[in-house]
């Protein structure tokens, strides 16, 4: 059974999604920002473990300005992502790992995890 997460205040501060090991198996993120998002993933179950613009991201999606991204792994040739920890995830506007700059406008992040 598949574990729902939906949000739409995911920020420049992380986030936990799931507090204990996990496969992200689906993301549906709708980007409202007017500039590219970048969706960093973090491999742990705590909030304080995952530092946004100091821990060094275990995943990252960007999302084109007001696009979305679509991915679901069941049935597909792709394996899900495992993460080992848990999962944390935070939004900034820059790839860069450094980066902490929080989105004008916050996305909508829809993931389902088992």
């Amino acid at each position: 059974m598949f574990i729902p997460y939906r949000s739409a205040a995911v920020t420049n501060s992380s986030v936990v999604v799931a507090d204990k090991p996990a496969k992200l198996m689906a993301w549906n993120i709708n980007n409202l920002h007017s500039a590219a998002i970048f969706v960093k993933f973090y491999n742990s179950s705590t909030a304080g473990g995952a530092v946004v613009g100091t821990t060094t991201p275990f995943y990252t999606l960007q999302v084109a300005a007001n696009g979305s991204l679509n991915t679901r792994m069941l049935n597909s040739p792709v394996d899900p992502v495992w993460f080992s920890a848990g999962i944390a995830i935070g939004v900034v506007t820059g790839g860069a790992d450094n980066n902490t700059t929080a989105a004008a406008t916050l996305p909508i992040i829809e993931l389902e995890w088992i």
